[in-house]
């Protein structure tokens, strides 16, 4: 072996190194903000759906709502709040979560909240599941 070579292969590892170091840098990064957005969605979303959950039961729990959120004076108040919801919602939910949380603002219902509830689910976990929204009334 040449001195050349031991140079050339010093220089290789070392670049070798290098490359190895700015990849995992770069998944390492990347890893953090998907782990970050994950998290961030899973709290919008269990906040969200109690909101959906007091507009369905509305009627026989507007006094927990309104011990809970002081804010929230009336139904409308809370249909505002759920609506400001999926406005901020566009920026990090799913296609299907939008769609169906839409069809819920325009009939608020147990179906649809369990279709919501479904979809959420399913963006935030990819679970399949057989469960239907009969399955989830209580």
């Amino acid at each position: 072996m040449t001195t050349n070579e031991i140079i050339q292969g010093i220089g290789l590892i070392g670049i070798g190194g290098l490359l190895k170091s700015i990849i995992d840098f770069f998944i390492d990064n990347r890893k953090r903000r998907t782990e970050t957005q994950h998290e961030f969605k899973e709290k919008r979303y269990k906040a969200i759906l109690l909101l959906l959950y007091a507009l369905v039961y509305y009627e026989k729990d507007q006094d927990q709502v309104k011990k809970h959120r002081p804010d929230i004076k009336s139904k409308d108040d809370l249909i505002n709040e759920i609506r400001a919801e999926w406005t901020n919602m566009i920026l990090y939910a799913s296609d299907s979560v939008i769609t169906t949380m839409k069809v819920f603002l325009h009939e608020p219902n147990v179906s649809n909240f369990s279709k919501t509830l479904l979809t959420m689910r399913k963006d935030l976990y990819g679970l399949r599941t057989n469960l239907g929204f009969k399955d989830l009334k209580i």
